[in-house]
């Protein structure tokens, strides 16, 4: 008994790694499909379409955690579990960037654009999800299933910043909370309970958040104080 739980163990995790290299390759899939293979060459020139140094710097920040993102799913997969620690240590240091000149593209965005007051928070929210489930992620990264989760989670809301011009090409005669971000979300679900026949709780709690998010950004828009805030972040001059 204790032997074929043992096999049944080792063989949800051989799934798992599989699974969470597809959906790795699905997001850069998104990424090359809107905006092409240079998206990840940014790094190294400014493409003529950028119109600020700071979206320039943090396109290539976003490319590079996707990069190292990949690299990390690889390790997992081959097991080299030592380099997989010591480069997600290393990439520590890069979503804090990603934060930082996350907030300041927002900041940008607004001084380009005046009129996006209300639609601001949109930017600015994905970036703190970013945040928020990667921040998670660090912390629970002894929980192997937890962190991978998180980690995933983690990418859904920025995506959809990627996948908009398709969601707007595609679903413009559905409702505004719908996004193929999403997809990403039910692609877990449907992992879970084909692997381990019940949602894990972090795939469930981080979607119903997201699910959240999505409505509750359009109502905190539309405040005083969210104004209030967006037009303080326009003052920076960025």
């Amino acid at each position: 008994m204790g032997f074929s739980s043992a096999v049944l163990s080792r063989s949800a995790a051989q799934r798992g790694r599989w699974f969470f290299l597809a959906l790795v390759l699905l997001m850069f899939a998104a990424v090359i499909a809107v905006h092409g293979a240079r998206f990840f060459l940014v790094g190294f020139y400014r493409p003529p379409d950028f119109r600020s140094e700071i979206i320039h710097i943090h396109v290539a920040i976003v490319a590079s955690w996707m990069l190292v993102l990949l690299t990390q799913v690889v390790l997992a997969r081959v097991r080299n579990v030592a380099l997989h620690r010591r480069l997600g240590l290393a990439s520590l240091a890069l979503a804090v960037l990603m934060l930082i000149f996350g907030i300041l593209a927002t900041a940008d965005m607004l001084h380009r654009e005046p009129q996006s007051l209300h639609g601001s928070i949109v930017p600015f929210m994905q970036i703190v999800d970013f945040a928020l489930f990667a921040g998670l992620a660090y912390w629970r990264r002894a929980d192997r299933e937890a962190h991978k989760r998180l980690i995933a989670l983690a990418m859904v809301d920025p995506i959809f910043g990627v996948v908009a011009p398709l969601t707007h090409r595609y679903m413009q005669g559905i409702e505004q909370w719908a996004n193929l971000s999403w997809v990403i979300l039910l692609l877990m679900i449907g992992y879970d309970l084909w692997a381990r026949r019940r949602i894990h709780p972090v795939t469930l709690w981080g979607s119903l958040w997201l699910v959240l998010v999505q409505d509750l950004r359009v109502f905190v828009g539309g405040t005083s104080a969210w104004v209030a805030m967006a037009e303080w972040m326009r003052s920076w001059g960025v």
